[in-house]
């Protein structure tokens, strides 16, 4: 797999979308799920979704692929899981399902997407270590959380499309 992730060099278009899709993905996450009609399971399907959004904005070039393949598959089977839609252990359905985004990141990078070997397994050891700490940790068990990085990336988007159009402080970095 290429280690080599462009999505830094993202136009200022781009970022801007990006950021809208961020700040659009929040809002959802705020609203619909708990204390709105969804429960907390929801977070990582619709945090993978909103993913797969973003960096769709970037193209082929983008290498955040494999990572947002990870937290839709990862979010997915929670959601099927905690339903009650899977007759098998825990366990195993996360197993496949970080299985199946690396195999789908494979068959992107087989027709010319930029994927990261490295984000692919941040991706897993990052929600791995979110789910297994949120019993810890409450902030990690709050859909907020979520809805508040999200709209945090967003801002970040926008700063970065203001870099690039040469409207913002050299301060931020990419």
């Amino acid at each position: 797999m290429n280690e080599r992730a462009v999505a830094g060099g993202a136009s200022a278009p781009v970022r801007l979308r990006r950021a809208a899709v961020l700040f659009a993905g929040a809002a959802a996450i705020a609203v619909a799920i708990s204390p709105g009609p969804l429960p907390f399971y929801w977070t990582p399907l619709f945090t993978g979704a909103v993913y797969l959004g973003v960096v769709a904005l970037g193209g082929r070039g983008d290498g955040y692929w494999s990572a947002a393949l990870v937290v839709s598959c990862w979010g997915a089977t929670v959601v099927s899981i905690s339903a009650g839609n899977l007759p098998i252990r825990e366990a195993a359905a996360y197993m496949v399902a970080v299985g199946v985004a690396a195999i789908v990141a494979g068959a992107l990078q087989k027709r010319g997407f930029t994927v990261s070997l490295t984000s692919l397994g941040l991706a897993i050891v990052v929600s791995g270590l979110f789910f297994a700490l949120d019993r810890y940790w409450v902030i990690l068990g709050r859909a907020r959380t979520y809805a508040v990085l999200l709209a945090l990336w967003g801002a970040m988007e926008l700063l970065l499309a203001a870099r690039a159009r040469g409207q913002a402080p050299a301060v931020v970095s990419e």
